[in-house]
């Protein structure tokens, strides 16, 4: 799947570009994540365009808890609960 077109996802008014890093994610055994330090949402080119795009509105739902939510900590199955629930939505 390529992802080229979507980024830099926009949140608060900071970017994160979407990158590739499939060897990197499948080492650690992860489809997408997102880097609050580098600013980057890596995501895997090996998966299909649903759990790609899944995979990014999940690591955008994290840049929302990040950006607006600082400190709360939300459990990872809050997150994919609102994420997939997005995911659906869109």
């Amino acid at each position: 799947m390529n992802l080229t077109e979507v980024g830099p996802i926009t949140v608060a008014g900071y970017e994160y570009p979407v990158i590739y890093d499939t060897k990197y994610l499948i080492a650690r055994g992860l489809f997408a994540e997102i880097d609050h330090v580098t600013s980057q949402i890596r995501i895997r080119d090996d998966v299909t365009t649903q759990v790609a795009l899944q995979s990014l509105v999940h690591e955008i739902t994290h840049a929302i808890e990040q950006t607006y939510l600082e400190g709360v900590s939300l459990d990872e199955r809050v997150i994919a609960g609102f994420s997939q629930g997005w995911f659906q939505v869109l």
